[in-house]
């Protein structure tokens, strides 16, 4: 029986074509769908009416008021059923899923690497000599800044590594040069949205090169200052690909001493202007009392922001691709964005996407927002830039790689609520 107010997941939603004919795939990247679903294009406006609110028969009027085409109470309720039946709903059937997922998850020794075989060789040998032949191609100036201070982060991209594999390399260079680091806390993004805005995870990573400790002992210090259980969304990481990315270049480059801290973060400029600023103050601020105690132990801490850009084109909701001139505006933008971020600014951050409603979503705001809350950054500098394709219709994705220095118990802060006002 379909739902009676049927509230669609944030999954991704992007058109293809078959056969001449427009389309639209549905698909799931946290993996609790674990199908593709291929839909009419026409169905589109009833995708986004899918908010929790609207009844069978409400859809059924709004489409006909939409498109002028009379759908029967029927057909409604058909695809309503195949997306409650495959997970895509937000309802009993998709919670007793998450349930099953989340113990088996729990229950396994360590995070598998799930996109071994896929965005990179799976084969240790094969991958080794895929990353030796990257480092030997890459000839970029990792030097820190004059008066710059310590290294703090890092940021590196989360594009598939078949596209940009070669823009991660400057930025674990300059960890490297910098004396490498004890725990790495790797500050990815959330794409599937979680409701408590971060999360963190406890297994430990498995990689082709290894098996990459988790600290937990950061972890549970991290969720008790923040107040709350952070681990609570650790079924985020089972596909995402954010920081198994980080982890094979932290294996790469540092080997097996180092620690890793995974976290996520998921949240938009609207959420950081609004209710959610004190919850992303208050995990800032414990983030960064968390890395303080382990520094005060003589503990070297980076935090690795694993971050993407812009992201245009008709698979982001562009009605087609981008030319040339647009692309120079998208890289203008973000070249304008990385330098607030080298200073260290995260209202000025926020002020920027604000200013244009995220016009090229930008897909680490997040992670980086939430970094410079955590670490004071003094000054950086941009190693690499670059984008790619995402598809085969013109969609592109941008990234770039840099290196942040200051001091890491420096950080101004983010807003932080108290006593039910945000200050």
């Amino acid at each position: 029986m379909a739902p009676e107010r049927p509230r669609l997941r944030a999954v991704e939603a992007f058109p293809i074509e078959h056969e001449g004919r427009r389309l639209l795939a549905l698909r799931d990247p946290s993996g609790l769908a674990d199908r593709t679903l291929v839909i009419a294009a026409e169905a589109a406006g009833l995708l986004a009416r899918l908010d929790g609110r609207h009844t069978l028969e409400d859809l059924v009027g709004a489409h006909f008021r939409a498109t002028g085409v009379l759908l029967s109470l029927r057909e409604v309720e058909g695809l309503v059923e195949l997306l409650d039946r495959e997970h895509f709903l937000d309802s009993p059937a998709a919670a007793r899923r998450r349930a099953l997922l989340t113990e088996a998850y729990r229950a396994a020794p360590h995070r598998p690497a799930a996109h071994a075989g896929i965005s990179y060789p799976a084969d240790p040998d094969q991958l080794d000599s895929q990353l030796a032949a990257l480092e030997r191609a890459t000839r970029v100036d990792v030097a820190a800044p004059d008066g710059g201070g310590e290294l703090v982060a890092i940021v590196a991209p989360h594009i598939d590594l078949r596209v940009g594999a070669a823009t991660y390399v400057p930025a674990y260079r300059a960890l490297a040069a910098a004396g490498g680091a004890d725990i790495a806390v790797v500050l990815g993004v959330g794409h599937m949205g979680i409701p408590g805005l971060f999360a963190a995870g406890t297994l430990d990573f498995a990689t082709p090169l290894g098996v990459a400790r988790t600290d937990r002992a950061f972890v549970a210090e991290l969720s008790a200052a923040f107040g709350d259980d952070l681990t609570a969304e650790e079924l985020a990481f089972r596909t995402d690909h954010t920081v198994e990315f980080q982890v094979l270049f932290l294996q790469r480059v540092l080997g097996d001493g180092v620690r890793v801290v995974p976290l996520l973060a998921s949240f938009g400029f609207e959420e950081a202007r609004g209710e959610a600023a004190g919850r992303i103050g208050r995990f800032a601020a414990a983030l960064r009392e968390t890395i303080a105690r382990r520094r005060d132990e003589g503990l070297r801490v980076v935090v690795v922001v694993s971050a993407d850009l812009a992201h245009v084109g008709p698979r982001y909701g562009d009605p087609a691709p981008f030319d040339e001139e647009q692309l120079l505006r998208v890289e203008e933008a973000d070249r304008a964005l990385l330098e607030t971020v080298a200073a260290g600014d995260a209202a000025a951050l926020l002020d920027r996407l604000a200013a244009d409603r995220d016009r090229f979503r930008i897909c680490g705001f997040s992670p980086l927002y939430t970094a410079l809350g955590a670490v004071g950054v003094r000054g950086g500098r941009l190693l690499a830039y670059g984008r790619g394709p995402t598809d085969g219709a013109g969609s592109i994705c941008s990234y770039a790689s840099l290196a942040l220095y200051g001091r890491a118990s420096g950080a101004p802060g983010l807003p932080i609520t108290d006593g039910g006002e945000t200050r």
